[in-house]
């Protein structure tokens, strides 16, 4: 058995940018598996399945501050605004935690917070809510997973240019070459 307790994790902040709300960025990581592009220096130090990564999003966390308001509330909103819940929604059976219905078997119907939210959003109602409810977002962690690939930038669009000697023979480490604009000026130097 390998000893991993020498092995990095890294910690991933993920732009709203990219991904409006977690849930959206954890589908593809879900998806497609844990691929980040990371510096040069830190490549040798990764290990595939044994290096993690932990992304960060600044809408991983909300609370509701208004006083006279409560989550529970706020679920009841969006579930029923957004959440489709049909003509026989009884709001006592509502599950603020998992964002569905609990039925009679008990079976629950879950929807996520973050789905609802980003349903608010493109109805462009998620400032009203924000007044509504004093809500607040905060950085959070949402997952935690192992690196399955690391991206090395290439310096060139040379179509021949391969990897540095040191990192060829290393299957999880793939060249791209498509640059960033904030990745411009250090690919430059």
């Amino acid at each position: 058995m390998r000893d991993f307790s020498q092995v990095p994790d890294i910690l991933m902040m993920v732009g709203v940018t990219d991904y409006p709300w977690p849930l959206q960025a954890g589908k593809e990581y879900k998806q497609h598996g844990f691929s980040k592009r990371i510096s040069r220096s830190a490549i040798p130090a990764i290990v595939p399945g044994g290096t993690y990564m932990a992304p960060c999003h600044p809408r991983a966390l909300a609370w509701v501050t208004n006083a006279d308001m409560s989550m529970w509330d706020l679920s009841l909103e969006l579930y029923t605004e957004y959440g489709n819940p049909g003509p026989d929604f009884v709001a006592d059976n509502f599950d603020p935690i998992s964002l569905g219905l609990i039925d009679e078997e008990g079976e629950r119907n879950t929807l996520a917070l973050t789905d609802l939210l980003d349903e608010a959003e493109q109805a462009k109602e998620l400032d009203d809510l924000v007044e509504k409810y004093g809500l607040r977002f905060e950085h959070g962690v949402f997952g935690y997973g192992p690196i399955i690939s690391v991206q090395f930038i290439a310096l060139t669009d040379d179509p021949d240019e391969e990897l540095p000697d040191d990192l060829k023979g290393k299957p999880y480490v793939e060249i791209v070459r498509d640059i960033y604009d904030d990745e411009e000026e250090i690919c430059q130097t």
